[in-house]
């Protein structure tokens, strides 16, 4: 509690006055007496006793006392102090996607974006709400909070990615923020160097945008894969894409290593924005193969990749078919590949088939293993409808894995399903009525769809069948075992008790916990048993040609952005409070009229 005029407590001075006057009163007692006559003549108040004497407690000197206290604070003004609704919204994004960890910016883009943010949420005023979003791999809401230091220290915790920004969830979720309080202006500021896909949502704030960095001087590895071996060879071929994203050629080495050591080194011209492809045979046996380009440039995390090999070792492929001739032989013709053959009436998830192949069936539930899903029955949750008449290709993704080197200019696809897109999957393979192949990642496993039914096409008497399923087989099974951009949901298995072990030790999840984990930071992930050997790799890069791109590029959103500075964000608000002096003034008033009455009533005895 609070008073707007404090000077008039000084009211609270007749407190001792009146007690002071009931000490110097002569204190008279009645007796009954025959007559009066004697006392007429004697000035009574020479009774008074000049020793002093403890005031008398009476309950009109009482209710004095109150209606003094009670008329003081009334003329000083009390009020209640009360927290006012925020007069604004500040919703800081920050961006820490891979490009952001670019060196370009002292010490780098990530510390001077929340160097900028921690300004921003310091000159908001004290009638500021504010909120801070991560847009990371997976966008998060930091906190939302009216306390400037609370919101500084969310800014410092933000931790930097490898991986690409989801960038699209972040401004949906800060404009969500800014839509909780429509009756409150809202402001939504990113920080951020612009390497995400766009265009950005409208949302329900006035934008502003904090460009973050200024070089492109960057090399990066974007690419790096891995063939399996052919029969009756044990030694796999490395393939590794290098980018040049500066305005200016140059030149670097690349130096190759298997489990650790260095076995080649190749040095590469690259032209202005420009890229070149490398083979590289790792030796007999190797595990891990990794490339290294070698010096510096502004983003090191891309300058290094890895890719978990595929062993000798056979991989059964389990195939649940009605008529599984024509699959069967492009399944057999993989080295390395065992093929188990099932009915769908007989179909059980074992869990022990490292591929499972559906061919013109569906189960209520999949399994958690990689998909190969071929000719899906109609009416199941990928294929709405058979279409009457024969497709053909007329758009290919060139950058899809699945279609590599694969010639579809001939095919009749004969039997074509309406496939339906879902949100997790992108079509390789497009014809006249829609997508022909699909591919995408779902629950941390990668799922290949062929919507047509190769028995009544010409595919099969193609060289092109068994190139596209070789294809689609290698895509399925790359991920995790093999390379993986960062950012990737890994599926660990289940069934095992231990730990998943990241980049420099660190513990990322434990397997008896949860069957899926994060992978924001580049390196090798190791699902480790306690005392044990290594039980599955994971080898997690950067990968994306988005984020080793560093060069700042402004962001495309669908609505305008006005200038950004600071410290105009917030002014501190005057303090507001809830006087109750008339509710005091009605108790003294009420108080005074209940001392009238003693006092009338006690001179009346």
């Amino acid at each position: 509690m609070s008073v707007l005029a404090p000077a008039l407590l000084g009211f609270l001075g007749l407190i001792p006055v009146i007690i002071l006057i009931y000490l110097i009163r002569a204190q008279r007692r009645r007796e009954p007496v025959s007559s009066v006559l004697l006392w007429r003549n004697l000035v009574q108040d020479l009774e008074m006793r000049t020793r002093f004497r403890r005031p008398p407690i009476t309950l009109l000197l009482l209710l004095q006392l109150l209606a003094v206290v009670i008329g003081t604070l009334a003329l000083a003004r009390p009020f209640w102090e009360t927290t006012a609704p925020p007069a604004r919204q500040l919703v800081l994004v920050v961006d820490a996607s891979a490009s952001m960890n670019a060196t370009d910016v002292q010490p780098n883009r990530l510390a001077e974006a929340k160097a900028r943010a921690r300004e921003a949420a310091a000159s908001a005023g004290a009638d500021t709400a504010i909120a801070v979003v991560r847009a990371g791999p997976r966008a998060t809401l930091e906190v939302a909070t009216r306390d400037s230091g609370a919101a500084i220290a969310a800014i410092d915790a933000i931790q930097p990615s490898d991986g690409a920004a989801d960038m699209r969830t972040a401004w949906l979720l800060a404009g969500s923020v800014a839509a909780a309080r429509p009756e409150i202006p809202a402001t939504v500021v990113l920080f951020s160097d612009g390497s995400f896909l766009g265009p950005l949502p409208s949302i329900p704030a006035s934008l502003a945008i904090v460009p973050i960095g200024n070089g492109s001087d960057n090399q990066a590895i974007v690419q790096v894969g891995v063939r399996r071996p052919p029969a009756g060879s044990a030694r796999p071929d490395a393939f590794v894409r290098v980018a040049n994203y500066a305005s200016e050629p140059v030149e670097r080495r690349v130096r190759a290593f298997g489990d650790g050591l260095s076995f080649d080194e190749q040095t590469v011209r690259l032209g202005a924005r420009a890229t070149t492809d490398l083979v590289f045979e790792p030796p007999v046996g190797t595990r891990v193969f990794a490339v290294q380009l070698v010096g510096g440039d502004v983003l090191r995390a891309d300058d290094r990749a890895e890719a978990v090999l595929p062993q000798s070792g056979e991989r059964e492929v389990l195939l649940v078919s009605t008529a599984p001739e024509v699959m069967r032989r492009a399944l057999r013709a993989i080295p390395q590949l065992t093929v188990r053959e099932v009915a769908p009436d007989l179909y059980r998830d074992s869990g022990s088939a490292a591929l499972v192949v559906f061919d013109g069936y569906l189960p209520p539930a999949l399994p958690p293993a990689p998909l190969l899903i071929v000719n899906p029955p109609v009416g199941s949750w990928i294929a709405s409808a058979r279409i009457g008449r024969p497709g053909y290709a007329i758009g290919i993704d060139p950058e899809s894995a699945v279609v590599a080197g694969v010639d579809l200019a001939a095919v009749e696809f004969g039997r074509v399903a309406q496939l339906v897109v879902p949100s997790w999957a992108a079509p390789v393979v497009t014809g006249p009525d829609g997508p022909l192949i699909l591919e995408g990642e779902r629950d941390g496993r990668r799922v290949v769809v062929l919507g047509f039914e190769p028995a009544a096409s010409n595919l099969p008497k193609m060289v092109a069948f068994p190139a596209l399923i070789a294809n689609a087989v290698d895509w399925v099974l790359a991920g995790p075992d093999g390379a993986a951009p960062a950012g990737t949901t890994i599926r660990l298995p289940g069934g095992v008790r231990g730990d998943l072990v990241g980049p420099e030790g660190r513990r990322v999840e434990s397997a008896a916990l949860a069957l899926t984990a994060d992978t924001d930071i580049a390196g090798l992930y190791q699902l480790r048993r306690l005392g044990a050997d290594p039980l599955t790799l994971f080898a997690i890069n950067v990968a994306d040609e988005r984020e080793s791109d560093v060069a700042p590029r402004q962001p495309a959103v669908g609505q305008p952005i006005r200038p950004f500075s600071l410290p105009a964000l917030g002014v501190e608000g005057e303090p507001v409070g809830i006087e109750f002096w008339p509710y005091l003034a009605g108790g003294l008033l009420l108080l005074l009229v209940v001392e009238w009455l003693v006092y009338t009533r006690r001179g009346s005895t």
